[in-house]
């Protein structure tokens, strides 16, 4: 508490002496307090969306008091759809990347097979994406057994974490893929 009520002051000296334009918080559990504070400094405030958001009552104050909601996917945004006064404020940003990191290089298939123990020959079929449950991660590692059951030869390499929302899924799919 005394962690907390200290930032808290900083933070509130450091709004009285340049109060922002726009209140903008890019990190998904920060977004209720960017609301918040907008409500209180009577500035905009932008909610960002990169993961499941908490119940429903979470969702409805952030699109009122929201001047702008982005999703970093429309599958984040079709779950705002619904919410009243969402789909007016609601804009989708991707995320930048690096196209120069996605470059074939030479050498690099056959490093990152050895890395993970795959023979250059064998089939290999991957997943890259957040441990949730709507991007489908345990279908794909259902599917992969039900295609190992049925003689057929892979190996499968799924990347990515969970965030605290999604912790139990992840574990669950970590279980399943063992």
């Amino acid at each position: 508490l005394s962690r907390f009520l200290r930032w808290g002051l900083q933070l509130a000296w450091q709004l009285r002496c340049q109060p922002p334009d726009l209140i903008s918080a890019a990190y998904q559990e920060l977004n209720r307090h960017a609301v918040l504070l907008g409500v209180l400094l009577r500035r905009p405030a932008i909610c960002h969306l990169f993961d499941d958001t908490p119940a429903s009552l979470y969702r409805i104050r952030w699109a009122h008091r929201s001047a702008a909601i982005v999703a970093c996917s429309q599958a984040m945004a079709a779950q705002w759809a619904s919410i009243p006064g969402a789909t007016q404020k609601l804009r989708v940003i991707y995320p930048g990347i690096d196209p120069a990191q996605f470059r074939r290089r030479s050498d690099a298939r056959s490093r990152i097979r050895r890395e993970f123990g795959v023979g250059d020959e064998e089939r290999l079929i991957g997943v890259v994406s957040r441990l949730s449950p709507e991007k489908g991660v345990r279908d794909f590692v259902e599917a992969f057994g039900a295609c190992l059951g049925r003689g057929i030869h892979a190996r499968a390499l799924v990347v990515g974490d969970a965030s605290n929302s999604t912790a139990a899924y992840a574990d669950e799919v970590r279980r399943l893929a063992a």
